[in-house]
């Protein structure tokens, strides 16, 4: 039975003539990764931007761990979700130091338990030395770990990420990418990302999604996608 269970979901932008998404079903398990894939205006952001809250589908439901976040007649908000993101550009607030920022998505509970659960999640995303810092001192993958501790602090029942790696370089690019799996797998946390790159996908994902022209294309492991691919689309996508 999936963790989260997206059925049937739908979108069109009201300026437009075609569905940004079509017939959209995936089912999700806990702790499972999945990427999204595919070129653009093929629907990525789109469903992002509608598990995030941001959008609303025609019709569809999406499910959390049985609880309902969009039906016919349901419509959770954004604060209400229990769903964490982590942005292209990280996000992260300039005056803010690094505890500080990772201290604002849990800013509701107690400042004991505040205090532990920044403790924590420095000690997780290895910049426990950094606390005082502010973001501009900091590298690229310091403040992408930054924004995914902040994300990670309040315990969502789903991680977005949007387009993750793309602004860090080749070299930093493939650490990232190992450690960003590694700190969500020790978690056990269920993370959705959306990118361009199919090497992030193939090499971060349990398993990996292709849309194409709002359309799913392929669902399947990394290896099932390369090695079968459903069909032509999805072969050229990955040669």
């Amino acid at each position: 039975m999936g963790y989260i269970k997206i059925n049937n979901l739908n979108f069109k932008y009201s300026n437009s003539r075609e569905d940004a998404l079509r017939d959209f079903n995936l089912s999700i398990k806990k702790g499972e990764i999945v990427a999204v894939v595919g070129e653009s205006g093929s629907g990525k952001s789109t469903l992002l931007r509608i598990l995030s809250g941001f959008e609303v589908p025609y019709r569809g439901e999406v499910e959390l761990d049985r609880r309902t976040l969009i039906s016919e007649n349901t419509f959770v908000p954004v604060e209400k979700r229990g769903v964490g993101m982590v942005f292209q550009d990280y996000a992260l607030f300039p005056h803010f130091t690094v505890e500080e920022n990772i201290r604002y998505g849990v800013d509701r509970l107690s400042k004991r338990e505040q205090r532990e659960t920044v403790k924590n999640m420095l000690n997780l995303v290895d910049l426990g030395e950094y606390e005082k810092r502010y973001p501009h001192e900091l590298s690229g993958g310091q403040q992408q770990r930054v924004g995914l501790a902040r994300a990670l602090a309040p315990k969502p029942g789903l991680l977005l990420m949007d387009e993750p790696f793309s602004n860090l370089d080749t070299n930093l690019r493939h650490r990232i990418r190992d450690e960003l799996k590694e700190i969500i797998k020790s978690t056990n946390t269920t993370a959705l990302f959306v990118s361009h790159d199919k090497e992030d996908a193939l090499m971060v994902a349990d398993k990996v999604v292709i849309l194409n022209k709002g359309e799913i294309a392929q669902v399947g492991s990394p290896i099932e996608v390369v090695e079968s691919p459903a069909n032509e689309y999805v072969s050229n996508f990955f040669k």
